[in-house]
């Protein structure tokens, strides 16, 4: 609606894309902390109240730009609804236009700790005090939908919120959506997927929806995901247990299940057909065991427009693929922290679970180094599950109480030529075990006319919609970005 287009959704995942959230809280205006020579990411602290906007939003304790943490404060965990996000928007826009907002009138509807919440919502005050001498207008909205656009995950989750923004920014506003919506009901909502004939649904605040579309799609990838955000933290989700004989989920058990998601996108990598746009399972059909049937079953659960898809019920959907995967007679077996679920992180369970899926017979491991060993496992089962790629892997791996943690760099080849690398990353940092996976580089496919890139530009000119230009990552040719 007029007035309110910088609050726009789109804005946040453009700054998500671009990768400039995650330049900011890594390469920003703050001071780096260490804990035994070593970087202690929740500890880094700056005078810039933007930059700690974005570190109390994306507070990233292992430096991979993550929302959630398993601390016990920690302001993501406590977000559940779009709502929440509103709410702070709101209170931008308060301050902003001098309207008068108590925030005793937030902070219980925020949900978490008070006094976090409180530090919170002094942290926006103070972002937007500082935006003119420091940062793009509007640019404090912009880490909050970009905190949104990383948090959530489903279209109904967007209605949802710019529902919100329309009752609680202006109650005169006649809300009116192109389906029928009931805002509790998901069932009432159906996902569009966009394209040029239903490109109007976008059309909030977007002067030219159909161009948008063209711009935005006028690059494909090699993955299902987007460019621009190279370190992708998936889940820290607290997921329930499964129980497979019984085929139910287990309230009894709950565990963090970054591990699991590690492979869940080691195989959307994997898989993915960058000429169907989908995950191309067909070469498995000849397979008949429990594995790969709960794996294709996933799949239609988690299509390839979903592979960023980082919800818990994601997350329990998957963990029915990998948990209580071995047999009594197997000679491998996959290490288990509860009762069959939470897989243990490390590369031995890490290529121990893909080759079970998959039906691969590993090398042996006896009187050989440990690294020659799994280099080759990482070969022999990467190519089983696509052999139209090839691989290069550079490992840096030390091992502790027999098992391995450290990273696999992986360089995916076609025609000699790497189209996409990544990291595979098992660690054990402070006592804690954490995985995860950093998608480092992917290669377009098309290019862009320059004549479609500077009608864009025409069609948005606002001092807000500056963030468009984080796409092309023009933006970090100014100050403050150019200082990062």
């Amino acid at each position: 609606h007029k007035n309110y287009q910088y609050l726009n959704p789109l804005w946040g995942q453009l700054a998500l894309e671009s990768g400039i959230i995650n330049k900011l809280r890594f390469k920003g205006n703050f001071k780096a902390a260490y804990k035994n020579g070593n970087r202690n990411y929740i500890k880094d602290s700056s005078d810039d109240a933007t930059w700690m906007l974005i570190k109390l939003l994306f507070p990233s304790p292992t430096g991979i730009l993550a929302s959630n943490t398993s601390g016990e404060y920690n302001f993501g965990n406590f977000v559940k609804s779009p709502h929440i996000v509103a709410l702070l928007l709101q209170y931008t826009h308060s301050m902003r236009h001098n309207k008068s907002v108590q925030r005793n009138s937030i902070l219980p509807m925020v949900g978490a700790s008070r006094v976090n919440s409180r530090y919170l919502l002094k942290t926006i005050e103070r972002s937007v005090q500082q935006e003119k001498d420091k940062y793009s207008p509007h640019f404090t909205e912009v880490v909050i939908l970009a905190f949104f656009a990383h948090h959530f995950n489903e279209q109904f989750e967007i209605w949802q919120l710019l529902y919100d923004l329309d009752k609680l920014l202006d109650e005169n506003i006649v809300i009116s959506f192109p389906f029928s919506y009931e805002y509790n009901n998901k069932n009432s909502y159906k996902e569009v997927l966009l394209d040029k004939e239903n490109a109007q649904l976008l059309n909030y605040n977007i002067k030219n929806p159909e161009l948008l579309y063209n711009f935005l799609h006028f690059y494909s990838y090699f993955t299902p995901y987007y460019d621009g955000n190279p370190l992708m933290e998936f889940s820290s989700n607290s997921i329930r247990g499964f129980d497979r004989k019984k085929n139910l989920f287990d309230e009894n058990i709950s565990f963090m299940d970054c591990a699991e998601f590690t492979i869940k996108h080691t195989l959307n990598l994997l898989l993915y057909d960058h000429e169907s746009k989908s995950f191309n399972l067909d070469k498995f059909d000849n397979l008949l065991s429990e594995n790969i049937i709960n794996l294709k079953n996933f799949f239609i659960i988690q299509p390839a427009n979903k592979a960023n898809n980082s919800t818990k019920e994601i997350g329990e959907e998957f963990n029915k693929v990998i948990s209580h995967m071995n047999k009594e007679n197997d000679p491998i077996k996959v290490q288990y922290l509860k009762s069959g679920n939470e897989i243990a992180v490390s590369f031995d369970n890490f290529i121990t679970i893909l080759a079970k899926i998959f039906s691969v017979k590993l090398p042996e491991r006896n009187n050989v180094i440990v690294t020659q060993w799994l280099e080759q496992s990482f070969d022999k089962v990467f190519t089983a599950i696509n052999g139209n790629y090839k691989y290069f892997f550079k490992l840096n791996i030390t091992e502790q109480d027999g098992k391995l943690y450290g990273e696999v760099a992986v360089d995916v080849y076609q025609n000699e030529e790497v189209i996409f690398s990544f990291i595979i990353r098992q660690l054990l940092m402070f006592g804690h075990f954490h995985a995860c996976l950093e998608l480092t580089y992917q290669k377009f496919i098309g290019s862009i006319v320059l004549e479609d890139f500077v009608h864009m530009i025409d069609h948005f000119t606002e001092p807000h919609e500056q963030s468009l230009l984080l796409l092309y990552n023009k933006i970090s040719d100014f100050a403050p970005y150019s200082e990062y």
